[in-house]
């Protein structure tokens, strides 16, 4: 058994691992350049580089439990999945606060005219809502206790939400044509690995707990951190 787990620890934190964060840099630097070339040093550039920063950490945050490792603390993965959506929050507000503002600047209305816009707003409250969960979830399990289990079934939804607001962002952007293809394909590359990733690297607990040996029970305990404070399902089951 514990040859295993070990396994799956050094499966998932390989090649998966190290394709994933290349794959965002090169995602988060293609927005950037392509914002910089098609609209300038203009506010309104802030806006997709931004909102692409941030569907990067939000799908990187998607698979830290897959490829934390099981010799990581279950705490630490926690944190890392928190600063992983909190760092795609404070991006979020930085880029709504760029689109918003720039509409001041050129007197436009802030009512949404458009299905990217549309689709923006859903995904923000979404967001708003799910950090408040999540917020409260990581609260509870600090003392051990599972609450919220939707939440981590909810958060991809919420991503396919987001990619569908930078997919319509990008194309009903006033735009070269290639950029765009371009910019797609890279998108859709670092959203198949994201999916490929959850796939195939089993989530670092023990989907059928129940049917360890007490012996299996104890290792996985200890050998992700667990402590003996609340249920199976507090240290297992419920995190994303």
């Amino acid at each position: 058994y514990q040859r295993r787990v070990r396994g799956a620890v050094l499966k998932g934190m390989g090649f998966e691992s190290r394709i994933l964060w290349v794959a965002s840099a090169v995602t988060v630097l293609s927005f950037m350049l392509w914002a910089s070339v098609e609209f300038g040093t203009v506010l309104f550039s802030v806006h997709p580089i931004m909102m692409s920063s941030c569907c990067v950490c939000m799908l990187s945050g998607l698979t830290v439990y897959r490829i934390g490792g099981a010799n990581t603390p279950l705490g630490t993965i926690r944190k890392r999945h928190a600063l992983t959506m909190g760092s795609a929050v404070v991006l979020a507000l930085v880029g709504i606060g760029a689109i918003l503002a720039n509409k001041i600047i050129e007197d436009k209305s802030w009512a949404p005219g458009s299905l990217h816009a549309g689709l923006g707003l859903a995904g923000i409250a979404l967001m708003g809502m799910q950090v408040v969960v999540g917020v409260l979830k990581f609260a509870y399990a600090q003392r051990g206790y599972s609450v919220h289990s939707w939440h981590g079934v909810v958060g991809p939804l919420i991503a396919v939400v987001f990619a569908c607001t930078a997919c319509t962002g990008l194309w009903e952007a006033p735009a070269q044509f290639p950029g765009k293809l371009v910019l797609s394909i890279i998108s859709a590359g670092l959203i198949a690995i994201v999916v490929v990733i959850r796939f195939r690297i089993p989530f670092m607990k023990t989907q059928e707990y129940g049917e360890l040996t007490l012996e299996e029970r104890q290792f996985q305990r200890a050998y992700v951190g667990g402590g003996s404070k609340g249920s199976n399902a507090a240290e297992y089951a419920d995190d994303l």
